[in-house]
């Protein structure tokens, strides 16, 4: 696997991990009305959301248990982070420097290092056991979790994108800030990664 494909695996299962959910979960928790389902329109295909928030000594306990993990991912990150800072490592055709996509993942790589813990999510604006939901628009998957600090994970979002030197101002929708990521030499369709911090919440597609 190469490191731009580890680093955006590492990324996806940091979120996964934050937004983490078990079926051997407490039977009877005290439901609470996941507000992020009103976003979800009503043709969707699919729609996946959690009904209450895990408690906190359940996720302390599920964390113990995935600490193997972690540790595994921390090694791993450690190696690709290594392996693109080398000076050779995701230049241009050209010979000049680095491409976007290996800037990219070195600064997510970056930011992740050493954070692949509860603490460490949390100090990025993550919330481990957070209201969540996963539905469909269209054929592509949309994503949004409730977050422990908004303002922390704007900060995060804007580190990564200062650090890999890739442009992508905020533009805005109906009043709605959020980023685009996408192939710089895309000349289709609109396609590409679109992420938005709302006030409560993280939405992704």
């Amino acid at each position: 696997m190469t490191p731009i494909r580890l680093a955006t695996l590492i990324a996806a299962l940091t979120l996964l991990v934050a937004a983490c959910d078990r079926s051997d979960a407490p039977a009877e928790p005290t439901y609470e009305m996941n507000a992020l389902v009103d976003f979800v329109p009503a043709e969707t295909p699919y729609l996946a959301a959690n009904l209450a928030p895990l408690p906190d000594d359940f996720i302390d306990t599920w964390l113990v248990r995935l600490q193997p993990v972690f540790e595994e991912m921390q090694t791993q990150l450690t190696a690709a982070r290594a392996d693109l800072e080398q000076p050779d490592t995701g230049l241009n055709d050209d010979g000049s420097g680095r491409d976007p996509q290996t800037r990219l993942a070195l600064a997510v790589l970056r930011e992740l290092d050493g954070k692949l813990n509860r603490a460490g999510l949390e100090s990025l604006g993550l919330d481990i056991g957070t209201h969540r939901v996963v539905y469909g628009v269209g054929a592509f998957p949309v994503f949004r979790m409730g977050l422990a600090d908004p303002a922390a994970l704007r900060a995060t979002v804007q580190r990564i994108l200062e650090d890999s030197g890739i442009p992508a101002p905020e533009q805005s929708f109906q009043g709605v800030p959020f980023w685009r990521l996408a192939h710089e030499d895309d000349d289709g369709p609109e396609v590409g990664l679109y992420l938005a911090i709302l006030d409560d919440h993280l939405a992704a597609g």
